[in-house]
């Protein structure tokens, strides 16, 4: 009778066991995929690209306050004259936008002109025009909830 109750009671200790461990799996399993389910790709298609000098400089902005000066993302691509395709990969949905420019002379930043009028190419999402410097956030924004396709026309 007792080693009846022992094996009992051994076997609801290793059942217990084997329930926790599969809770425990499935809760990393969980974990590990979620932020590929939350999070999506943004494909960029580049066109108007004036020529094969220098690179192109894209960076992907995800709040009106740091818009164009702390980019959450960053790309840098050899420039290629007409058009060039890239992505930023495993974003996670939300609200962003794009800012890009073609640092023909590779110096790291947009030239102007005395007048602050850019003289190398940019873009932005939305093709945001500029009005007396660049576009708000709220023109160049979008919203990511899946993978998301933008086509950025270059001016110059």
């Amino acid at each position: 009778m007792l080693m009846t109750y022992y094996t009992k009671y051994a076997n609801m200790n290793f059942q217990k066991l084997k329930e926790f461990i599969m809770k425990k799996i499935i809760l990393l399993s969980i974990l590990l995929v979620s932020p590929k389910i939350f999070a999506s790709d943004i494909n960029i298609d580049i066109s108007n690209i004036k020529n094969n000098t220098g690179k192109l400089i894209i960076g992907l902005f995800n709040s009106k306050d740091t818009f164009l000066t702390n980019k959450y993302k960053g790309l840098k691509l050899k420039a290629q004259v007409n058009s060039i395709r890239c992505k930023f990969e495993n974003i996670p949905n939300g609200t962003y936008a794009i800012a890009m420019f073609h640092d023909e002379n590779m110096n790291n930043k947009l030239d102007k002109n005395l007048l602050k009028i850019p003289k190398e190419g940019y873009g932005f999402s939305n093709n945001a025009k500029p009005f007396f410097g660049p576009p708000k956030f709220d023109k160049a924004k979008f919203q990511l909830d899946g993978s998301y396709h933008a086509k950025i026309h270059m001016k110059y």
